[in-house]
This record gives structure tokens, C-alpha cells and sequence, in this order.
């Protein structure tokens, strides 16, 4: 991705991997140098939790730089933001790779689909014809949690996926996550400082900022619930997964990523979330009503399920222009205006998809 500068600001994007396109966001959560300062605890405390995720996940082992195969390196950054959680501001760290430097980005398939909004509906539809409980989860640090690469060929062709290249990268990271490797406990990695230039992190799997992440997401978790929770998948969407008995429907899953609304009955959802829970970790449940895909969903009375979007609508903003061209409506608009009115746009137009 190349963004034209010069930049006299720090700016963040949100990168679109389904329509490979950048959008601006607000900076008003972004963890400032002032808040590093500040904060320097809680800060690294964040940055310490999510270094022991890639080492619980066993995302990466040590190798030194200079065997003969190390050729496809990537290093990483952070980005900080804070979050609210039970109505406190808490910082979430995240290490993301800078996937552009990778050499193979060309060369494999980094598709991910996700669910259509006609699933969703009929999903929704057919919980109310068949008295399902809808609830929906999110899988946490899911992109760790995909398929190894040495796994790739022999699971992404059973789910229909096509590897066509031996996959290999190694992540140089930035300094202080050696420090934070010596002090977790269950790392196997403990480089000093001084030796640090010596030695490279070989992926055993995707991590955030690469390309096939969400692609190795995605077929390790429809692994999981075709082989292991027996579901079937729609031959319309890939994403949309049911379980039946007979000619009882007891199941109907909606998968997007990480997130996966779910309309089952109560004991079939007692046994997925459990055997989800053992394969992927904890997971963040939402019972009735709860946000999915930015639509709210609330039961207003037995059989009565309400799809609405009124809160998604009020975050919506409208562009203010800059003077000049409120006095000459012929001007073209500045770079700033211009990404602020495609964001804009692109949020009206998930809006208009989306609503009935």
C-alpha cells in the first residue's frame, strides 16, 4: 500500500482486505507520546499481554539471521488505542506486521469471504419459524489461531482452498519485545539485548498485518465446525453453516471473521460454545440484545425479533469543508476532504446494504 505524503501530522487508517481499500478514522483513541508518558505502565502491561498471546498461540520460534533460508523478513509495529471496558479507558496494544514488505504478498491467495446479508436475515428468520436462542460471540486474538502454514495444503483442500506456494516469513520485531519475551514465563525465547541483531522469529502462522491472515483464520475455524461440530455448509454461502436432526433444523450459524451469530437450540449452543472455548480460548458471548455487523438486536415479544440500526446511524458524521470551498463550490476538494468524504460515503453505503 502506498500512501502519497508528506504527511505534516501522524495519521491512522483502517485497511478494507475485502475491498483492498484504506479509509481514515479518528484519532481521538489513538495513545499519544503525552499518554506513553503518562501511562507507561498500564502501557506495557497491554504490550506484555499481547506478546504472550503470539507465545501461547505458538505464533513464532527463534532462528538466527544468518541460515542460508532466511530471505522473506518482515519487522512490525505497534499500534496503541484505547477502549473502553465496563465504562473504564484501558489501553489495547496490538504488534502488527508490515505485511507490504513481505515478498510472497503477490504470490498467495489472501481471499476471505464472509457471510452475505441475506444469510444474516435468513438466519434470523429461521430462529424465529424454528423458537432458536440467538446469541452471538467473537473469537479473541482470533488471526493467531489460524492454520499453521505447514498445515495449509492438506486442510485449505479439503475446505476447497488451493495453496500454491511453500509459505515462509520471519518477523524482525521491534526491540522491546525481546525484553518482554525474557520476562513471560512460559517463553522459550531468551535473547539479551546485545545479541539481538543475531536472530530473526520464523512464523509458524499468520500474525496481524499479513496478507493470508484472515484467509488461515477462516479455514481453520470452518475446519473446526465441519469436522468437529458436524455442520453442514450452505452451498450458497460458504459462511453460512447449519446442523440438522432429521428434518429438525437445530442449528444455523453465521460466520464473519471472528464474530459468528448463532441460532440453535439451548443445548447445541451449550456444546458448540464449549467445544469453541477449547479450541480457541475464551470467547465474548452477547445474548439478546447485542450489536452484530453494526445492526442492533432486540426481541420485542415471543417470535418478534427487531433488526435496526438507528445507533449505527447516529455516530454518523457529516463532512465539514474547509472554507474556501464553501465560498467557491467549483474548487476540488483537498486530499483531507476527500478521504473524509469517502469514509463518509462508504459508511452511507454499508448503511443503505444493510437496511431493510
Amino acid at each position: 500500500i502506498v500512501i502519497p505524503g508528506p504527511f505534516r501530522q501522524s495519521r491512522c487508517f483502517y485497511y478494507s482486505y475485502t475491498e483492498d481499500r484504506c479509509f481514515s478514522v479518528s484519532t481521538d483513541d489513538i495513545i499519544t507520546p503525552e499518554d506513553m508518558k503518562k501511562h507507561w505502565k498500564e502501557i506495557e502491561a497491554a504490550d506484555i499481554a499481547e506478546i504472550k498471546s503470539f507465545v501461547d498461540h505458538k505464533v513464532f520460534r527463534l532462528q538466527k539471521k544468518n541460515e542460508y533460508n532466511v530471505t522473506n523478513v518482515v519487522d512490525a509495529i505497534w499500534i496503541r488505542r484505547w477502549k473502553m471496558v465496563n465504562g473504564t479507558r484501558v489501553p489495547k496494544c496490538r504488534l502488527c506486521g508490515r505485511g507490504y514488505l513481505d515478498k510472497q504478498k503477490s504470490l498467495i491467495d489472501r481471499h476471505s469471504s464472509t457471510a452475505s446479508r441475506l444469510s444474516h436475515r435468513i438466519a434470523i428468520s429461521q430462529a424465529v419459524q424454528h423458537n432458536l436462542q440467538i446469541e452471538c460471540i467473537d473469537i479473541s486474538t482470533a488471526f493467531l489461531q489460524g492454520l499453521k502454514f505447514t498445515e495449509i495444503a492438506a486442510r485449505a483442500r479439503q475446505l476447497g482452498h488451493e495453496a500454491r506456494h511453500v509459505r515462509k516469513v520471519w518477523l524482525a520485531p521491534p526491540a522491546n519485545v525481546w525484553r518482554y519475551l525474557r520476562l513471560i514465563k512460559n517463553s522459550s525465547i531468551n535473547v539479551a539485548d546485545h545479541e539481538i541483531w543475531m536472530y530473526v522469529l520464523e512464523l509458524l502462522k499468520a500474525m496481524y498485518g499479513l496478507v493470508d491472515g484472515p484467509l488461515l483464520f477462516q479455514l481453520a475455524l470452518l475446519d473446526f465446525l465441519t469436522s468437529t461440530l458436524n455442520m453442514c455448509r450452505s452451498v450458497h454461502d460458504d459462511n453460512y453453516l447449519y446442523f440438522t436432526m432429521g428434518w429438525d433444523l437445530v442449528a444455523v450459524f453465521v460466520v464473519h471473521v471472528d464474530d459468528i451469530l448463532m441460532c440453535a437450540i439451548a443445548s447445541f449452543l451449550k456444546h458448540a460454545q464449549a467445544a469453541l472455548e477449547g479450541r480457541f480460548g475464551k470467547l465474548k458471548k452477547n445474548a439478546l440484545p447485542f450489536d452484530y455487523l453494526g445492526i442492533e438486536h432486540v426481541r420485542l415479544a415471543p417470535n418478534h425479533i427487531a433488526l435496526f440500526q438507528q445507533g449505527y446511524l447516529k455516530k454518523l458524521k457529516p463532512v465539514v469543508l474547509a472554507q474556501h470551498v464553501k465560498k467557491n463550490l467549483t474548487d476540488a476538494l483537498s486530499s483531507a476532504d476527500n478521504t473524509a468524504f469517502r469514509s463518509l460515503l462508504c459508511s452511507m453505503l454499508w448503511l443503505c446494504l444493510t437496511r431493510l
